[in-house]
């Protein structure tokens, strides 16, 4: 509502916000790690280290991503099988803003 009909958020609000997005973000790819696995999809590239690290990390825990994780996540994101896992994404839970 503050975005639609107000100032927006100051930056100590959005910097309270910061936490809440990395840890999502850290939820949504173990979310699509996991789906690989249930699936039985294949990765394109070998990332079973970036994957292994991430799967390793618990989102509570989670006050800041690093820059390294961050390249990991993308790394990931950007597989051939990983997007057809998310194209798959009816078939196993998924926040709506993941992509």
């Amino acid at each position: 509502m503050r975005i639609i009909h107000g100032s927006g958020y100051s930056k100590t609000d959005r910097l309270k916000f910061k936490v809440l997005v990395h840890r999502n973000i850290l939820t949504a790819i173990q979310a699509l790690i996991t789906a690989m696995e249930t699936l039985k999809v294949a990765y394109e590239s070998e990332e079973e280290m970036a994957v292994q690290e991430l799967m390793d990390m618990r989102s509570e825990d989670v006050v800041e991503l690093t820059t390294q994780q961050f390249q990991s996540i993308s790394r990931i994101w950007m597989d051939k099988g990983v997007q057809q896992c998310y194209q798959r994404r009816r078939e196993y839970q998924l926040s709506d803003s993941t992509k």
